[in-house]
């Protein structure tokens, strides 16, 4: 009897660990404190600008109507990568005069491949991979991507070169393994909605024009 009490004790504590795990994996929003436990593994950014760069207050709001954009969700496919070009004032005798002066006419920037799952505008297909780049002093004030880690970041392609896609950090959120967003930037202060804890799906279709 003892046998038969402490089996079906043990049937009901089962069935109810599993009827947990679908609640929380089906619940539409995380709670804070949920959110609260996974920001040691996706954490915010908080200083947005390098020292000495001015840099204008981007909103969510500004980042969404920017023309030709979309917010794309996707995963990193590579490694950080590097690549440097030589840039032009427009007047070769002042470029010639800044290299006698030994001012350096490189700039430098980041690469990260980033295969697209779907975007909010449908203007790329699932498997497309996309080239991010961002120049090189925004390095620690943009979240460290990682291979094999998804996100939705606001992508735009370049209008210097072709098949190189901007970003900016207000826009990107990380995407957790069972389909939850948090966001990169600091969301707290600002008067916009708040989009961490809910689904990849439903920011998505929040965030289209």
């Amino acid at each position: 009897m003892k046998k038969r009490v402490f089996f079906i004790f043990v049937a009901a504590l089962v069935c109810v660990c599993a009827f947990v795990a679908v609640l929380r994996h089906n619940q539409s929003v995380l709670s804070e404190s949920v959110v609260a436990q996974l920001r040691d593994r996706y954490p915010v950014v908080k200083n947005l600008s390098p020292e000495g760069v001015y840099s204008a207050f981007v909103t969510l709001d500004m980042v969404k109507d920017v023309d030709g954009g979309s917010f794309v969700y996707g995963m990193m496919v590579s490694d950080e990568e590097y690549s440097s070009t030589v840039v032009s004032t427009g007047y070769p005798e002042l470029d010639e005069k800044r290299e006698n002066e030994g001012i350096d006419n490189t700039v430098h920037f980041f690469l990260n491949t980033f295969e697209v799952i779907d975007d909010s505008e449908s203007m790329y297909e699932k498997g497309t991979t996309l080239t991010l780049s961002s120049n090189v002093i925004f390095k620690g004030h943009l979240p460290i991507f990682e291979k094999g880690q998804k996100y939705v970041i606001p992508v735009k392609e370049s209008s210097i070169e072709e098949g190189i896609y901007n970003y900016t950090c207000v826009g990107i959120f990380y995407v957790t393994e069972d389909g939850y967003v948090l966001a990169a930037y600091d969301e707290e202060g600002r008067s916009e909605k708040k989009y961490t804890g809910m689904k990849v799906e439903q920011l998505l279709r929040e965030l289209k024009k």
